[in-house]
């Protein structure tokens, strides 16, 4: 990993910062055999995928859209997981 600089850093913090502790998710079953997720505590945060983990990855991914995470950050922001 790469070592970010003290602006990077604090700029890191500031987004960490925008992360519920838990998000609520809605999961179904999707019309082609796979899973739909619709993240509550987003209003019109959609996503699918072919499997559970595959729906986890996405739902994260769909959350770092809607709070617009540089890509470059990604790696240091929290992950969701399935309970």
């Amino acid at each position: 990993m790469v070592k970010l600089t003290r602006k990077e850093t604090e700029k890191v913090k500031q987004l960490r910062v925008l992360f519920p502790r838990e998000v609520k998710v809605h999961i179904r079953r999707s019309q082609d055999g796979g899973f739909v997720a619709e993240v509550l505590d987003y209003p019109g945060c959609i996503t699918e995928g072919d499997t559970l983990s595959a729906l986890i990855d996405m739902v994260n991914d769909a959350i770092y859209t809607m709070l617009e995470i540089p890509q470059k950050y990604v790696s240091y922001m929290p992950v969701y997981l399935l309970l």
